[in-house]
C-alpha cells in the first residue's frame, strides 16, 4: 500500500467478492469498493463498510484526518470522501474516541456520531471499547461526541433550589456570602431558551423552591439566628412582591399540594404544615434530630434525617399527610450515612447517602431497604416512570439508571457538584453548585436520545 501524502491515514482494503485495489490518484490513497460492496479500514479504527448493493458503479473512497473539533468532541473528525456521496442502502462507519475519565463501572458513556457540517447527530451504538459505529447514507466529516449539556444560567453564586413547570425553569441563589446584605434571590428562565430573570430579590438565604399552578413557595433561612426574618415565602407566578406567610427558625425543604405547604426545619426539629395562605401552621412530628430533605406522595409525607456527619445516624421517615403525634412517624430506615436527598414515586422511596456513597429504595409503608447502587460521592436523586437519575458530587457526574436494574448511562461529565435535579416530561435540569467560590450554575439535558 502506498500513501501519497502525509495528511492521510493509511488504509486497509477488503472486498466481499474480487480484488480491491488501492489506488493513487493525486489526492491520495483511495478503496475502490463497487456493488459488490467492500470495506475501508485505517490503523486508528476507522472504518466504512459497505453492504452488497449500496453502490451502483466502483467508487474511490478516502478516510483523512480533519482538523474540525466541535463542542463535546471525544475523539479527531475525519473527513470521508466523495463528499455527499449517497448509498441505495446505509453504511456502517466507525470511529474512535476517549472514554471520560472517572466513570461508573456500572455505567456506560453516551457516545453519538455527528457530522461536524449540518446534519445534526446520528445515534452510535459503542462498537468496542474507545470505538463507535453508526449508519449513514451519505459521506460527510463525522467526529465522535458526547452529548453536553445546555447551560440555562451562569456564574450563579451559591444556587440551591430548582424546579421546573411547563413554562419556566425556577432557582434559589445568594446566601452565604450575600446573606448579611440580603442579597439573595429567586431566579427563572423560560424553557424556550429566554434570558434568566429575578422573579424575586432581597432574600437573605433562599433555599429549596416548589410550585403550584399559581405561586411559587421557598424557604428563606434568614440572616442570622435571633434576626426573625426566616421563614416560608410565597409569590404569584404571574409576578408581584414576595411575602412571608409563615415565620421559622431555620427551614430548609419544602413541598406542596393543592392544598398545604409543607417544611422542615432544622433549628426547631420540626416537620410542619400549613395551608397554601400561611393560615392554620401545624407541627406534623417533633424530631429529636435535624429533619432536612422533604418530598411528598399523594398520601404521605417523607424526609431524611441528616444525622451527625461522617456518622451512620441519619434516618428515612414517613408520615400520613393527615399528620397525628410523632409516634405515628414510621422510620423506613435508620443507621444511614448522611443521607442527603430523596425521591418519590408509587411504590418506592429513592435516596442517597453521602457518606458511604449507596443509593437506595424502601417501599412505601416499610419493608428492607434494597442498596440500587454503590458510587463514589452521590449527592442528588430524582425518578420518573422507567428511571432514577443520580447527581454525583465525584467525580461530577448525572447518571441515570433503569428501575427495571441494569447498566446505566452517563448522561453529563466533568460537572462540579450537581446537587439538585428537577424533571420534566423531555429532560433533566440540575444545579450545579461549583467547584469553588461558590460559582455555580442551572444546567439541561434531553432525556433521550
Amino acid at each position: 500500500m502506498r500513501i501519497a501524502s502525509s495528511r492521510f491515514l493509511g488504509l486497509f482494503v477488503s472486498a466481499s467478492l474480487g480484488v480491491t485495489a488501492c489506488q493513487q490518484d493525486g489526492t491520495g490513497p483511495s478503496g475502490s469498493i463497487g456493488p459488490e460492496g467492500g470495506t475501508v479500514n485505517t490503523p486508528d479504527g476507522v472504518s466504512i463498510t459497505v453492504p452488497k448493493g449500496a453502490l451502483l458503479t466502483g467508487v474511490a473512497i478516502t478516510i483523512e484526518r480533519s482538523g474540525e473539533t466541535p463542542a463535546g468532541a471525544l475523539g479527531p473528525a475525519f473527513r470521508f470522501e466523495p463528499a455527499g456521496l449517497s448509498f441505495q442502502k446505509p453504511v456502517q462507519i466507525t470511529l474512535p474516541y476517549r472514554p471520560s475519565a472517572n466513570l461508573p463501572s456500572d455505567a456506560t458513556e453516551r457516545v453519538f456520531v455527528t457530522r461536524v457540517s449540518g446534519g445534526g447527530t446520528i445515534v452510535g451504538r459503542v462498537a468496542a471499547p474507545g470505538q463507535v459505529s453508526t449508519d449513514t447514507q451519505s459521506l460527510s466529516t463525522f467526529v465522535a461526541v458526547k452529548q453536553i449539556s445546555t447551560p440555562v444560567a451562569g456564574q450563579l453564586d451559591f444556587p440551591k433550589g430548582l424546579a421546573v413547570n411547563a413554562t419556566h425553569t425556577y432557582w434559589t441563589s445568594g446566601g452565604v456570602a450575600t446573606q448579611q446584605a440580603a442579597g439573595g434571590v429567586v431566579m427563572r428562565a423560560a424553557l424556550d431558551g429566554g434570558a434568566p430573570e429575578v422573579f424575586a430579590s432581597g432574600q437573605a438565604d433562599p433555599k429549596h423552591i416548589a410550585l403550584t399552578s399559581g405561586y411559587a413557595y421557598w424557604t428563606d433561612g434568614g440572616s442570622g439566628p435571633g434576626v426573625g426574618d426566616a421563614g416560608i415565602m410565597k409569590a404569584p407566578l404571574s409576578g408581584g412582591a414576595p411575602t412571608r406567610i409563615v415565620p421559622g427558625s431555620f427551614p430548609i425543604d419544602l413541598a406542596v399540594n393543592d392544598q398545604h405547604v409543607f417544611w422542615t426545619d432544622a433549628d426547631l426539629h420540626t416537620v410542619n404544615r400549613a395551608n397554601l395562605d400561611g393560615s392554620d401552621a401545624v407541627v406534623l412530628a417533633q424530631t429529636g434530630d435535624r429533619p432536612m430533605v422533604l418530598a411528598l406522595s399523594t398520601t404521605h409525607l417523607y424526609w431524611l434525617s441528616s444525622g451527625a456527619r461522617g456518622g451512620h445516624t441519619g434516618a428515612v421517615m414517613e408520615l400520613p399527610i393527615d399528620g397525628g403525634p410523632s409516634a405515628l412517624a414510621l422510620t423506613l430506615a435508620m443507621n444511614q450515612a448522611e443521607p442527603s436527598s430523596l425521591a418519590v414515586d408509587a411504590t418506592s422511596v429513592y435516596w442517597v447517602n453521602a457518606g458511604d456513597g449507596l443509593v437506595l429504595s424502601v417501599p412505601l409503608g416499610g419493608g428492607p431497604a434494597t442498596v440500587l447502587r454503590h458510587m463514589s460521592r452521590p449527592n442528588a436523586i430524582a425518578v420518573d416512570a422507567s428511571s432514577y437519575y443520580v447527581g454525583e458530587v465525584l467525580p461530577g457526574l448525572l447518571v441515570r439508571y433503569p428501575k427495571a436494574g441494569g447498566t446505566g448511562d452517563v448522561r453529563s461529565s466533568n460537572e462540579g457538584h450537581p446537587n439538585q435535579l428537577a424533571l420534566d416530561a423531555n429532560n433533566v435540569y440540575w444545579v450545579n453548585d461549583g467547584a469553588s467560590a461558590y460559582q455555580g450554575d442551572v444546567q439541561v439535558i434531553n432525556k433521550s436520545p
